[in-house]
């Protein structure tokens, strides 16, 4: 039952990914463990950078042990759940992949997926060297492996930006922070235009509408009218 865990609130950095509980709330709701753990979203082990707090995030440290450097993916076969079923690890059962996953909550699908659009992008010249998972391809545009793109780009779209994502930005963005923003948080749909349905539509901040929609506006057609002037020929 969700309702037994705290609301999530926009104010702060210390939403655990993996629960649902609050870092600051351990003490109060420490119902996996006592410790937390910094989760790099996209494990180290691939060869992602430390410190980016884009996605390097704060979890339940037994949980974020149980999925260890799995691949995010969709479970067929649990074979572990953290409490109330939040988050789970087990056989993928989404087509491409046959290995072991780590399922998150719907409720925070949307979060990881724009945070692993945020590293493709930002990492573009590095992510080629990585490796891992059964996810990571080695290529510039399009660095994750097909299913697991096809797999975010719908999680994105299940879970759309809310007003966690939008605080966590906000506090990221800060510059006794890190200075930086996630661009797939500022602006939903993002990813169309880049991968997905609108990849052949020139990315405008006037057009663009949030969801992946563009607006294209309507031109009349000029009226010539002779009256209006003169012109002088040699």
């Amino acid at each position: 039952d969700l309702h037994s865990f705290p609301t999530r609130r926009s104010s702060d950095l210390d939403l655990m990914l993996y629960t649902r509980l609050y870092a600051s709330d351990l003490s109060d709701h420490g119902i996996c463990s006592a410790c937390i753990n910094r989760e790099h979203t996209v494990p180290q082990s691939w060869g992602a950078p430390k410190s980016d707090i884009v996605h390097v995030v704060p979890t339940d440290g037994y949980v974020n042990n149980r999925r260890g450097n799995y691949p995010f993916g969709e479970v067929g076969t649990i074979s572990y759940q953290s409490n109330n079923g939040y988050s789970k690890l087990g056989s993928c059962k989404t087509s491409g992949y046959s290995g072991t996953v780590f399922e998150p909550n719907d409720e925070v699908k949307g979060d990881i997926a724009r945070i692993y659009f945020y590293m493709a992008t930002c990492y573009e010249n590095t992510i080629t060297n990585w490796s891992g998972g059964g996810v990571i391809t080695g290529t510039k545009y399009q660095p994750y492996a097909q299913w697991t793109f096809d797999m975010l780009m719908r999680w994105s779209k299940l879970d759309p930006v809310d007003d966690v994502e939008r605080g966590r930005n906000e506090a990221i963005a800060k510059e006794d922070v890190q200075g930086n923003r996630n661009p797939f948080v500022d602006y939903a749909g993002l990813e169309d235009y880049i991968w997905g349905s609108l990849k052949e539509v020139a990315f405008s901040y006037d057009n663009y509408q949030g969801g992946g929609e563009i607006v294209v506006p309507t031109i009349a057609q000029p009226v010539f009218s002779p009256q209006g002037g003169t012109f002088t020929g040699e």
